[in-house]
């Protein structure tokens, strides 16, 4: 009798899975409606709440930008489709110097603009980015209502907002206006916080200068040629506003002979000026005489361009390290110094553009006014203005200095009048109220900015327009002037931002400068009426940057105890936006549970993308390299986020494979578990078993890992399930119960019910990282594979609350499952190469230890197989036990070519075949 044709699936035409190509209808699902209808039903259900730390409305988005919000988006994703209610609302950073200055230069004579005009270029110009940027997030289906719940911190809801943490900080005593040296950028005219600066190599030019000594001073050395005190800075510009030179108590100090002349240096480094000066080392009577420092301190030199007295201090700073183990201190031009001399009024002569200003002619104001300090003729100038006190040849000298991390261009320390927030008593806990750090060394980098900024606060203003003004008031002029911030000039402002429907109501009478002689602005309405009448003027300098951004909890967090789940943002938002968020709280508690960060997207040559290299790659253009949203998403997911990532093809060609894999797989379950729905109560054999426990372990896998924000561990979890050898061998086996049993058999049932099981898991499992996918196999899913939709839900995989980890409980398999594995894999490689195919062989399996009795018996009544040929893949196992075998497991070919002949159908080699079919398939 012929064989029966085989039962192979019917193709399902509505199969199409293409991952979400841009531009294409693909994205069958409306993502602002999931999102939404999450929000407004599940009520009742846990919130899971991500604070979004806002991308900067100054232009095109970078890969950088996808590989944060796709981030972010596979963990809300897995979060709503595991039951949570989601919140989050994405949102833009809009004010600051980035915007002011692209929004000038793309209007001519915009420099002169007035105020009021700046801000109105400045908005149109962070209108029109947060437009394009928004189109491209839409485009990239992240889960959001992009229309209609996001934030900017430009709107006056927000800005009202960012007052009443201002207010908080104020009312705690905690804003404090300071007259300190402050890192200062000529070129944009404003101070910046320690957030905005980075490090980078700079070729100062460096001078040993004497001081030099008075009499008494001189005594301690003993009488002899004249005598200097001598020190080595990289900023000579900076001489001019000496006001002491400073020694360490505990280090001891020598005079080294040279030129006629003795100079000071600590002892430690004698030898080194000794060279310098083109000297010996010193000689035997000065060595003799170490002076301590304690003693020098109280003496004084003269200034080496005006002769002034100098007094010799202590200061816990000066080192012997490199230098002379002498400082010149300017209080006005280092922070160390200022703390030094704290009751001195220290002196700027240097102006907001970086020149000299005000410098008085004995201090050389008629050849420096003007000059920039940076400036190579500034440098040139000073050294020839300290003429022969410049005691050995400059030298260029290469080292670390700071740089404005906006402009990439070195920055001074200058002393301006700003204001400051102070760290809240409790503060220095604050990183233990963060729970988790992902990847975990965050928690240290975190650690040391907020050290850094706890010192001497968080400068807060900003000299320029474009942003939320302080709202504070002064009267007065010059070292004279008061100043007036308090809770109720904050208040007032808060009341008219409300009113007037943003902050440009404080801009609206030009500053002080363009109005002379009115020194007082009784009629002013913001000023608070018990202050009116007093000579209180409105100041003009706006709040930093990283306070509008970081002030975000505010407006969000209200509805949610104040607290989110997680952030997370590149790891340079350690120094930035992180330590911002936490200290405008001006408690010691956090404003989220969790903080995950990623690196940099590097090109294919591990460089960083920038403009300057030409290397950058939009994300429209990485989208196409992968061939699909969801091969890129794969990027993401995929790489070390906890490092920098490399958008490499190597790199886009794995994600590409890896979606083509996951993909090929949830095919083939979805068009064999397609036709029939199968008996639950089909029995399961020892191979369907031990797969089920496979997938309930896999399941518990993954969600530990999503729930722990291991996104890379959760996707490396199932593409190894995928290609491992189980789920290879059970997908090949099981074909031949597909294919050749009775549609109604209750093996192939038990079969289908597996592949069910491993369609459901494995979509739920991939369904945050690749969801367009997901949800194409979805809808072509069987019937009552997912939980039903609640009533009026969107189409989506994400509202079935589908839980990845729900896998039916199944008895335990046998314990020697990897032992079948083994001779299975040793079975391959003892036919590989074979004509014959494997199907057609026979193995003499010698095992050490015994296999479980239902791997050698037949798996069903009247099957023709033993789970372990099924298993294998070979017409014919026979097992026996040798505990003396000198192998754990060995596999011998065993032939059987003259006892069985090849059924047509099934392609098996069975005793019964006639007429080209076996007793089943004929």
């Amino acid at each position: 009798m012929p064989p029966r044709p085989i039962n192979l699936p019917a193709p399902l035409n509505s199969l199409k899975i293409g991952g979400g190509q841009l531009g294409s209808a693909l994205a069958r699902v409306d993502v602002r409606a999931v999102f939404n209808f999450q929000r407004q039903t599940r009520l009742s259900a846990r919130p899971f709440v991500l604070l979004d730390g806002p991308p900067y409305a100054n232009g095109s988005l970078h890969t950088g930008h996808f590989l944060n919000k796709t981030l972010k988006d596979i963990i809300l994703r897995h979060r709503v489709l595991t039951g949570r209610r989601v919140e989050y609302r994405p949102g833009w950073d809009c004010h600051g110097l980035p915007i002011e200055l692209k929004a000038k230069a793309a209007s001519p004579g915009a420099a002169k603009s007035s105020p009021m005009q700046t801000r109105a270029r400045a908005r149109a110009f962070a209108e029109k980015a947060m437009a394009e940027q928004k189109s491209d997030f839409k485009s990239w289906q992240l889960l959001a209502d992009w229309d209609a719940y996001t934030y900017n911190t430009m709107s006056a809801e927000y800005e009202v907002a960012e007052l009443g943490v201002l207010k908080r900080l104020v009312d705690a005593g905690l804003v404090q206006r300071k007259n300190m040296p402050v890192n200062w950028s000529p070129g944009l005219q404003t101070a910046l916080a320690e957030s905005e600066i980075e490090y980078g190599m700079r070729t100062s030019t460096a001078a040993y200068i004497g001081f030099p000594c008075t009499a008494g001073f001189a005594e301690a050395f003993g009488s002899g040629d004249p005598i200097h005190a001598v020190v080595w800075t990289t900023t000579p510009w900076s001489i001019v506003g000496n006001a002491a030179v400073a020694v360490h108590p505990d280090l001891g100090y020598v005079a080294v002979a040279a030129k006629g002349a003795r100079y000071i240096v600590a002892q430690e480094r004698a030898s080194a000026l000794a060279v310098a000066l083109g000297a010996s080392a010193p000689d035997d009577a000065t060595r003799v005489v170490v002076v301590r420092g304690s003693v020098l301190v109280g003496g004084a030199v003269l200034h080496p361009v005006d002769g002034s007295l100098r007094p010799v201090i202590a200061a816990a700073h000066v080192g012997a390290d490199s230098g002379t183990g002498l400082v010149h201190i300017a209080p006005a031009h280092g922070v160390e110094d200022w703390e030094a001399m704290p009751d001195t009024v220290a002196r700027c002569f240097v102006d907001e553009s970086g020149a000299f200003a005000g410098l008085p002619v004995e201090l050389g104001g008629e050849r420096l006014n003007g000059l920039k300090v940076l400036s190579n003729a500034a440098t040139t100038a000073v050294l020839e203005l300290l003429g022969g006190h410049v005691v050995a040849p400059p030298s260029a000298y290469e080292h670390r200095y700071p740089f404005d991390w906006r402009e990439k261009k070195p920055v001074i320390t200058r002393l301006a009048p700003q204001w400051f927030v102070n760290a809240a008593p409790g503060q220095a806990g604050l990183v233990d109220k963060v729970e988790r750090f992902v990847p975990p060394a965050g928690e240290r980098r975190l650690r040391a900015f907020l050290q850094t900024q706890r010192k001497h606060g968080w400068c807060l203003s900003r000299q320029r327009a474009w942003g939320l003004p302080i709202p504070a008031f002064v009267r007065g002029h010059g070292d004279a002037q008061e100043t007036l911030l308090t809770s109720d000039t904050v208040a007032s402002f808060a009341a008219a931002t409300e009113r007037h429907g943003g902050s440009d109501v404080w801009f609206d009478r030009p500053p002080p400068p363009t109005r002379p002689g009115d020194d007082d602005d009784d009629d002013d309405p913001l000023l608070p009426p018990q202050h009116r009448g007093q000579g209180w003027r409105r100041a003009f300098d706006t709040l930093d940057v990283w306070f509008d951004s970081g002030a975000a909890w505010a407006l969000l967090l209200g509805e949610h105890g104040g607290k989110a789940d997680l952030v997370i943002e590149g790891s340079d938002q350690h120094r930035g936006w992180f330590q911002a968020s936490l200290l405008s709280r001006g408690d010691d508690d956090a404003p989220f549970r969790a903080i995950m960060t990623h690196g940099f997207v590097l090109d294919d040559k591990a460089r960083k993308m920038s403009k300057s290299l030409g290397n950058v790659v939009a994300p429209v253009e990485a989208i196409k390299m992968a061939g699909s949203i969801d091969a890129l998403r794969l990027w993401v997911a995929l790489g070390d986020v906890g490092g920098d990532v490399a958008l490499s093809p190597k790199a886009v060609r794995s994600a590409t494979e890896a979606l083509f894999k996951l993909v090929n797989t949830q095919k083939f379950l979805v068009l064999n578990t397609a036709s029939r729905v199968p008996d639950p109560d089909a029995p399961l054999e020892l191979m369907d078993r031990h797969v089920l426990g496979l997938l309930r372990a896999l399941a518990r896998d993954v969600d530990a890992c999503f729930e722990g924000y291991d996104v890379r561990g959760a996707v490396r979890h199932v593409l190894e399930f995928v290609s491992g050898d189980w789920a290879t061998a059970y997908l090949d086996a099981v074909k031949d119960r597909l294919y050749c049993e009775p549609a109604e058999a209750s093996r192939r049932d038990a079969a289908v019910r597996v592949l069910r099981e491993m369609l459901r898991v494995l979509c739920t499992c991939v369904a945050p990282v690749i969801p367009n996918s997901a949800e194409d196999v979805f809808a072509a899913s069987p019937h009552g594979l997912f939980p039903p939709l609640p009533a009026g839900a969107p189409a989506s995989i994400f509202l079935t609350g589908s839980r990845s980890g729900a896998v039916a409980s199944e008895p335990e398999t046998a314990p020697d499952a990897a032992t079948v594995m083994e001779i299975r894999m040793r079975t391959n490689r003892l036919f590989e190469g074979a004509k014959r195919s494997v199907k057609a062989l026979g193995v003499r399996v010698t095992l050490q230890q015994p296999l479980h009795e239902a791997w050698t018996a037949p798996a069903s009544p009247g099957a023709q197989w033993t789970a372990l040929e099924e298993a294998i893949g070979v017409a014919r196992a026979t097992v026996c036990v040798d505990a003396t075998a000198p192998h754990a497991v060995a596999v011998a070919e065993s032939a059987i070519d003259g006892e069985c002949a090849r059924c047509e159908r099934c392609r098996r080699f069975h005793a019964s075949v006639r007429d080209g079919a076996c007793a089943r398939c004929g």
